[in-house]
């Protein structure tokens, strides 16, 4: 049993959500996440989203939020998962996990999916999409993706730039698995001069 940590949702509206659902079919799989970030849920059924929720009512909000603190009731103790409330919630659903496999691209989602998996206590692939620091990964300032990086058991990279950062923290093996994309007969031809270009666009510009 697989136990995925994601930033966002499990969804193919956005390249990572698409890449790890076809990583991932056919496997035994829990998904916890803590933000949505591309307007929907995930698309699967195994996907818990680790948010607070608080009732929409001026001034209620605040009451809520003491009052699950006091009781202990939030998913989060800043950016540390609950380790009374995340382990209950994992015996009364029945999950026990092998292995995790962490996608994450900030130090502030690196600092969660690390505090899951000590809690978790097994081994762990990192796999690095995306970079969402603005100035790239600095080993001073981002203490929990070093950890991170540190106690992986494998570590993956989509591409040499994200390689060279990851690097700045690890010199441990990295390897480097591009898009992947299933095999059809709609394959990429040699372009022939004396035809018209095409060009397929999807999304937002």
């Amino acid at each position: 049993m697989i136990c995925i940590l994601t930033e966002n949702e499990l969804a193919r509206n956005h390249g990572t959500g698409a890449q790890i659902l076809q990583i991932v079919e056919g496997s035994a799989f829990h998904h916890f996440h803590w933000n949505i970030g591309h307007g929907r849920k995930s698309e699967v059924r195994e996907s818990l989203l680790l948010v607070d929720w608080l009732p929409n009512v001026f001034g209620l909000g605040g009451i809520v939020r003491r009052l699950r603190r006091f009781t202990g009731l939030t998913w989060w103790r800043g950016t540390q998962v609950n380790t009374s409330l995340f382990p209950s919630y994992l015996r009364l659903h029945g999950l026990k996990f092998n292995v995790a496999y962490v996608v994450v691209g900030r130090e502030s989602d690196a600092a969660r999916a690390l505090s899951i998996v000590k809690t978790l206590r097994v081994p762990y692939v990192l796999h690095m999409m995306d970079i969402l620091e603005s100035d790239g990964l600095k080993k001073e300032t981002m203490p929990a993706i070093g950890e991170l990086l540190a106690g992986a058991s494998k570590v993956i990279s989509l591409l040499p730039s994200i390689t060279r950062e990851m690097q700045k923290f690890i010199s441990a093996p990295i390897q480097e698995i591009p898009i992947g994309q299933k095999i059809t007969s709609w394959t990429a031809r040699e372009f022939s001069h004396d035809q018209p270009i095409r060009l397929a666009m999807v999304g937002r510009p």
